[in-house]
């Protein structure tokens, strides 16, 4: 169960990572396409070809020495988004850690590439400092061209309240502009907590707790969490710290405020053997959440939040609540095991069918899920069972969809 929650959270790094082709002699049309980040030694080891080269090599890059020959695979069948017949070389044989090339008559050398355990260590650091560097209300020193000193240290003041202000600093800026989104927060938390239940990467607790620090902002004192600070129209076209457009603080929403009773749930359990005190705060501010839940059956605002009139940053727009309440409830039912999360748990059990496409921010009912599945879970095993052998069947989807493309990518045409 531990492999697959890995691939899902580091699908996108190693689909990122994926074939990477140099250009091939003039008149081929064709080039060796390998993975420039490199193989682990224990991995399948592929490059990809159009047609059919026969036979191929493997060298050092250094030397120049062959270190492994075999036979191409046989042209697969025509490739339904490239229209190519794809060959494999496969040289899953080389396990001596290096650096190589794959090389075939009539073909440009692949790129060079590493074996070695330690080949995904830098595009890890890499995905991870990303976060770093889309902090908000603080200056980013690291020697970098995104290096700035500290911005939006007067956030926000609220809409339709003038002169009202909250302090809302901090966080990570979204996507492309320096908007804060609870909904888009609550998925990213969720996702790193996963990354350092596995890996326990150095610095990973230092920036979540940034973001969380911020989603703490968000609640109001009654429980309920604002959705979002932005500005009125989009930005992002100069530095942060130069933003010259004021900013608002916008309403409560059932969404954002179930979002961080989940987060702030599944965040206490990472923290907890760390500092029991930001543990407990946490878990105050996620139960807290959950009785304004309580109060408020029905979604808030009514039809889910929208933006008001003359706004266009993002809405997160989102009509159904169902999915956020359900994930809040699994995750304080695995926190705390109290009776009250479990009865909501069940009662939302069958209303989706797990695992059927991946969760985004607005269908995270497999972000409850993955939580339920987990051996340590508080589900009855007879449950979880079912729910692991749903993750495996569409899995195992995943798995054929790359069998049938030439590339090997899990994306189909259209």
């Amino acid at each position: 169960m531990r492999r697959v929650a890995w691939l899902l959270v580091f699908g996108l790094v190693l689909l990122g990572a994926g074939p990477r082709s140099v250009a091939a002699p003039s008149g081929t049309g064709a080039a060796i396409r390998v993975n420039q980040l490199g193989y682990r030694p224990g991995d399948r080891k592929v490059a990809l070809v159009t047609g059919a080269p026969g036979v191929f090599v493997v060298r050092e890059a250094a030397s120049q020495r062959i270190v492994l020959e075999g036979p191409a695979g046989p042209p697969a069948p025509l490739d339904p988004a490239s229209g190519d017949r794809v060959a494999a070389l496969d040289f899953s044989a080389l396990r001596t850690p290096g650096e190589y090339v794959v090389a075939a008559a009539g073909l440009a050398a692949s790129p060079p590439f590493r074996v070695g355990e330690g080949v995904y260590a830098d595009a890890f650091r890499a995905v991870l400092a990303i976060f770093r560097y889309h902090r908000c209300g603080g200056a980013i020193q690291g020697g970098s061209p995104f290096d700035h000193p500290a911005c939006h240290l007067a956030d926000a003041e609220e809409w339709g309240a003038r002169g009202t202000r909250r302090n809302v600093t901090g966080g990570w800026h979204d996507a492309g502009d320096y908007g804060k989104y609870v909904p888009a927060a609550g998925l990213a938390v969720w996702h790193l907590a996963a990354v350092h239940d596995l890996v326990r990467p150095p610095g990973l607790l230092d920036e979540l707790r940034w973001e969380l620090d911020w989603l703490l902002r968000m609640q109001r004192d009654d429980g309920a969490v604002h959705h979002k600070v932005t500005t009125i129209r989009w930005t992002g076209d100069r530095p942060p710290h130069q933003d010259p457009d004021p900013r608002y603080l916008f309403g409560v929403s059932s969404a954002a405020t179930a979002t961080v009773a989940a987060t702030g749930a599944r965040a206490a359990r990472l923290f907890r053997p760390h500092d029991p005190a930001y543990a407990d705060r946490l878990l105050a501010a996620a139960e807290a959440a959950w009785r304004w839940l309580d109060r408020h059956p029905d979604i808030v605002p009514p039809g889910g939040f929208t933006n008001p009139p003359g706004v266009e940053t993002g809405a997160y727009e989102d009509d159904d609540d169902r999915d956020q309440r359900f994930w809040a409830a699994a995750e304080l039912w695995r926190t705390t095991g109290q009776p009250r999360y479990r009865a909501v748990v069940l009662a939302s059990l069958d209303r989706w069918t797990p695992f059927d496409y991946p969760a985004s921010w607005q269908q995270v009912q497999n972000l409850a899920y993955q939580t339920l599945v987990e051996a340590d879970s508080p589900l009855e095993p007879a449950a979880r069972e079912r729910l692991a052998a749903a993750l495996a069947e569409r899995s195992g989807w995943l798995v054929d969809a790359f069998a049938q493309q030439g590339y090997r990518v899990a994306l189909t045409p259209g």
